[in-house]
């Protein structure tokens, strides 16, 4: 097996849960699928490629922190479509404040901000394919 289908994460996914582990790694050709159940986002899925290296984009200002992706997804802004946004520009957000959803593999996974502070951008587009590390919002730091 050299790639990972959908239907085979999904039951990775489906074990897991009904597991007593609190953590997984899957490692399978260019694949690596890690779950957990205590870290923020409850997946993370990387492919790793011998693809060249992408230009990193200019460091971020030192007042902003950035809140990035845990893994490849799909961004959404609101907990539900049609839904309001769970955080605008200008808002102020705690450690726990739910600030988008991700959906990979058909499963909806909820990002946490991890810090306080006040959101100053969203750098993703509602409904955008985001990659693992990609910048989502910056905050500045209270």
């Amino acid at each position: 097996m050299s790639a990972l289908s959908a239907d085979d994460i999904d039951a990775f996914v489906q074990i897991f849960e009904a597991s007593d582990w609190d953590q997984v790694d899957v490692v399978v050709g260019e694949v690596n699928l890690h779950l957990s159940k205590t870290d923020r986002a409850s997946a993370r899925l990387v492919l790793r490629s011998g693809a060249a290296a992408k230009e990193l984009p200019a460091a971020s200002p030192a007042t902003h922190l950035d809140i990035a992706a845990p893994h490849v997804g799909t961004f959404f802004r609101a907990a539900t479509p049609g839904g309001p946004p769970l955080v605008e520009i200008g808002q102020e957000v705690g450690n726990d404040t739910e600030v988008c959803r991700l959906v990979v593999m058909k499963r909806s996974l909820s990002l946490t901000s991890g810090l306080a502070g006040v959101v100053r951008e969203i750098r993703a587009m509602d409904g955008a394919l985001i990659e693992g590390g990609q910048v989502l919002f910056r905050v500045e730091p209270n």
